[in-house]
This record gives structure tokens, C-alpha cells and sequence, in this order.
């Protein structure tokens, strides 16, 4: 396989992976029908976070900025990839309840979601 064949199957795949974001991002109304509706609190806080497009996406929607104040809530997490990143940030913010977050107190949340999975890796 040629060196030029692999960089064309890549360039392909970052256009791919780029109109998707694209549909995501410049698109409100299929944004503000059919995704937004469909996060949680805690997804969109992630979402709010992923760059500069995706805060300008959350501010024109008509999400309530109350909610982007609050802080992650473990409950609603539902992949260990989301709690690693709570687990990693326990220390400089706070969470939903208003308490700093110790060891027994994150699995106790974890505990919270009903997913044996998420209670495994806690």
C-alpha cells in the first residue's frame, strides 16, 4: 500500500468526521430538534466545554444558562470515559450537592446511576 493511498483514506475520513461537525454545529435546527433534546445537564456542560463552537451552539439554543452554572452531577453520567473525567477534576470543582468530592462520597453517586458497570470502575 502506497504511502499516498493511506493519506487519501485519511484526508476522506477527517472530511467525513469534518461535515458531521459541520451538521452539528451550523445546523440549529437540526441541533435544537434533535440532539439538544436528548442531553442531559451533565451532557451539555460536556458539550459547552469541547470548544468555541460548540459554546456559541449552546448559547443560541434556548437551553436554560441556569444549568450551564451547575456543576457535573454524577448521577447522570453514563460511561466511565465521563466519570474519569469527574473522578480527574473532584478536586477543583464542586459538585451538584455543593460538597468537595472524597472517595466515599463519588461512589456513593456512582452508586446513584444504577449501572453496575460505573459502580465497578468506582
Amino acid at each position: 500500500m502506497s504511502v499516498e493511498g493511506v493519506m487519501t483514506r485519511m484526508r476522506k475520513r477527517k472530511v467525513g468526521q469534518r461535515d458531521l461537525w459541520d451538521v452539528i454545529v451550523k445546523n440549529d435546527d437540526i441541533c435544537f430538534q434533535h440532539i439538544l433534546p436528548r442531553l442531559n445537564s451533565t451532557d451539555v456542560k460536556f458539550l459547552y466545554g469541547v470548544n468555541t463552537e460548540t459554546r456559541k451552539l449552546i448559547k443560541r439554543s434556548s437551553y436554560n444558562k441556569g444549568e450551564l452554572q451547575k456543576r457535573f452531577k454524577v448521577r447522570e453520567m453514563s460511561s466511565i470515559s465521563t466519570l474519569e473525567v469527574a473522578w480527574e477534576n473532584r478536586e477543583n470543582s464542586l459538585f451538584a450537592l455543593g460538597q468537595s468530592v472524597g472517595e466515599i462520597f463519588f461512589c456513593a453517586q456512582v452508586a446513584r446511576t444504577n449501572k453496575f458497570e460505573l459502580l465497578k470502575w468506582a
